[in-house]
């Protein structure tokens, strides 16, 4: 019996996330380059033409720009139509309130609340948060001791700056975009496998995998293939070859999302495995040298007799192995792994689906006095600078309490480095030598350059970037001079405080929810829909292929959002309920190997459905005996005992027997789909084991055992988060 593998120790310390966060990735210098010109241009052009409102225009440029020109023209006109109707609603408002301090009261607590109902009922977008600030500037101009009219051209200025921003930012991005190539799907699909190619290629390497590219691959998967799904639906290709691609897409966002699984595993590789991924690796080679010159070569026929520790290797075997098969005949049995379209909700129904979601009322709630909070210390106390606390409550606000003070922190960081060190820096010791604009525009690129490189990285810290940017453009861009005062700096930092605290006063109190009650429910309903997954019966393999992917994407979907959510975990109150650190503790450990889980069984269903005859009663079996597992797992964790895991049983070891004899049957009459076959169904039952295992494992740590042994042969589990598993 194989040695399952060893892990070496997750890199979550501070320093080597952040290292690797800031690390460079192909196209981020050229984006963080437009950001800077687009950011420098709005400021020059709000200086040169004395419009008011620069410091929202010449930071919005960060949340409007994206990797491609159509991406980014799109997230203009939703941040502009966004932000042209809160424009008007905060017009009307105040126009029919002016005149009236009790009518103005209750015209800022109703705009307030609807900005934090469009917050969440539209998920957190940028449009809806840059809407949320729009509003959050325009009250602090019409509590002004100005005429009407003054406070209705000011906020239109403020749009205009805005609306210049997104003008400018989308033709910058326009001009700078490379024509479009002709193999532009193909290059697409090319720069995809290169990344796998890379990843497999280091398999040796002695600091596998490399912590850049596993964020690179993480980046990537996340992204998935909409962009090329996209040009292939303009594309004038003849349907048979319109198919072709489309598998082919379909195949390589699976197999990016299996090598980020991979490189997040942070498994130690065999001698054998480390073998197999470079022999891999060549033959991703050869199918983008195939992408190039349009014809497949230097092929590696991976030999049958060698085994692979590493699940997840096999499926990546196979997927590549399918790649290269829809390139060599597109009359194949792999083109029923074509992709179905996805849905989209009309208007209607969501409008109808967010006016009835009582929770998007709660939020509003919550968020509006939070934000009255503020509004109210600040005007009676007469310090209109701590108007940047109001804006503090629209940005942070978060569905759970834990993300929301994540925001915070970031929104805090970034204030601290871009109002405090940059901007008293600055005005203390730069700004007084400076005669001229263009000096000053220097100095603004290389702060937008900042903030842009961090807002450019993964969600972790990429809010900060663009916080420090937004804090810089707040104490410097407030007057059409050179701003060598520490007053605004001041005001600044202390809204931001004044908002914080708000939040936790009022937001974290009311209705709060906590992050623990809602990942716990949703890794259990994971765990079971994993267990539950099967296949399907319909009309064609087709049909029954795209209804398997349809299911296996929602399920990654919620280990994505489970991710996210432990991620909010060190954000939470304190103290800890007793199983949060458990189910904390399984979604970080076993989280790379329910993923792989998913990805060998979707393999081990889509096998079965491109081949013709039908799942014999062992691979049935199999299935049922892995899915007991994770059935097991769901009740141990929501019972909160260890007693409840699945036995791995004499039965299981048989199993397991008869799997290892077939496919060895296989190897001698060189049936390669019974390999394939055979192969995938020991991966399951590898992880199936290695899931309860390391279930156990969790359990003992909990419990503080400090041996445990279970009927099953693992031999002793070492109290060690990095411990490995013996047969």
């Amino acid at each position: 019996m194989p040695i399952y593998g060893e892990y070496k120790p997750p890199a979550w310390k501070p320093v080597e996330m952040l290292r690797a966060e800031l690390a460079s990735y192909p196209g981020r210098t050229a984006l963080v380059g437009r950001i800077v010109l687009a950011c420098t241009s709005v400021m020059l052009l709000a200086f040169i033409f004395r419009i008011p409102g620069a410091a929202l225009g010449a930071g919005f440029p960060i949340l409007i720009s994206r990797e491609s020109p159509k991406a980014t023209r799109k997230s203009a006109f939703e941040i502009g139509l966004a932000c042209s109707i809160a424009t008007a609603a905060v017009i009307l408002g105040g126009v029919l309130t002016s005149g009236s301090p009790f009518l103005h009261v209750i015209w800022v607590i109703a705009i307030l609340f609807v900005a934090f109902f469009a917050i969440s009922s539209f998920n957190f977008i940028n449009p809806s948060l840059t809407a949320s600030v729009t509003i959050a500037v325009a009250i602090q101009v019409w509590d002004l001791p100005v005429r009407t009219e003054v406070r209705v051209e000011r906020t239109l200025y403020t749009l205009l700056a805005i609306l210049i921003a997104c003008a400018v930012t989308a033709l910058i991005e326009s001009s700078f975009a490379k024509k479009q190539s002709p193999d532009a799907i193909l290059d697409g699909i090319n720069h995809r496998l290169g990344l796998i190619e890379t990843l497999l290629s280091q398999a040796q390497a002695e600091d596998f995998p490399p912590s850049a590219l596993t964020i690179q691959l993480s980046r990537s998967a996340a992204k998935g293939v909409d962009d090329l799904s996209e040009l292939l639906a303009r594309s004038p290709c003849e349907p048979g070859y319109r198919d072709l691609l489309a598998t082919v897409i379909a195949l390589t966002r699976q197999l990016i999302e299996l090598g980020s699984n991979l490189a997040e595993s942070a498994r130690i590789l065999s001698i054998d495995d480390q073998e197999r991924c470079l022999a891999i690796a060549r033959n991703l080679s050869a199918i983008r040298y195939c992408l190039l010159c349009k014809s497949l070569t230097n092929w590696i026929d991976l030999p049958l007799a060698n085994r692979t520790v590493n699940p997840i290797l096999v499926e990546i075997e196979r997927t590549v192995d399918l790649i290269a098969q829809s390139f060599s005949d597109e009359n194949l049995a792999i083109h029923r792994l074509l992709p179905a379209a996805e849905p989209t909700m009309s208007i209607g129904a969501f409008a109808v689906d967010a006016l009835r979601n009582k929770n998007h009322y709660k939020f509003a709630v919550r968020g509006a006095l939070s934000a009255l909070l503020c509004y109210v210390f600040y005007m009676s106390t007469g310090w209109m600078g701590l108007g940047a606390s109001i804006i503090t409550c629209t940005l942070t606000a978060r569905r759970f309490t834990g993300a929301s003070r994540h925001r915070q922190s970031l929104r805090f960081a970034g204030f601290i480095v871009g109002a405090g060190v940059i901007g008293l820096g600055t005005e203390a010791l730069i700004l007084p030598q400076i005669n001229s604009l263009m000096q000053y525009a220097f100095l603004f690129a290389s702060v937008v350059a900042l903030g842009s490189w961090v807002a450019t990285s993964g969600p972790r810290i990429a809010y900060a970037g663009f916080q420090i940017v937004l804090a810089y453009n707040l104490v410097n861009l407030n007057r059409f001079t050179i701003n060598t005062s520490l007053v605004p700096s001041r005001d600044a930092l202390l809204g931001i405080m004044l908002g914080v605290v708000a939040m936790w006063l009022v937001f974290d109190h009311l209705w709060a929810e906590n992050s623990s009650a809602s990942v716990r429910s949703l890794l259990l309903s994971t765990l079971r829909n994993l267990a539950d997954f099967k296949a399907v019966v319909a009309e064609t393999a087709l049909e029954a292929n795209q209804r398997l992917a349809v299911t296996s994407s929602r399920i990654n979907r919620d280990f994505d959002k489970l991710r996210d959510l432990a991620d909010m975990y060190a954000f939470e109150s304190f103290p800890k309920q007793p199983y949060e650190s458990l189910v904390n503790r399984s979604i970080r450990t076993l989280s790379p190997e329910l993923r792989a889980f998913l990805f060998v069984k979707t393999g081990l269903l889509q096998h079965g459905n491109l081949t013709v005859a039908e799942p014999d009663a062992l691979v049935r079996e199999v299935e049922e005996l892995a899915s007991s597992v994770l059935r097991g797992l769901a009740n141990a964790i929501e019972g909160e005992a260890a007693e409840q895991l699945s036995s791995w049983n004499v039965r299981a070891e048989e199993l397991r027997a008869l799997v290892q004899i077939e496919e060895e049957k296989s190897m001698y009459v060189e049936d390669r789909q019974k390999n394939i076959e055979m192969r995938l169904c020991g991966s399951l039952l590898s992880l199936a084991s290695h899931l309860e295992w390391r279930a156990r494992l969790n359990f003992a740590l909990e419990a503080g055992d400090q041996e445990m042994v279970g009927n099953w042969p693992i031999g002793t589990v070492v109290k060690t988060e990095g411990g490995s598993r013996s047969d």
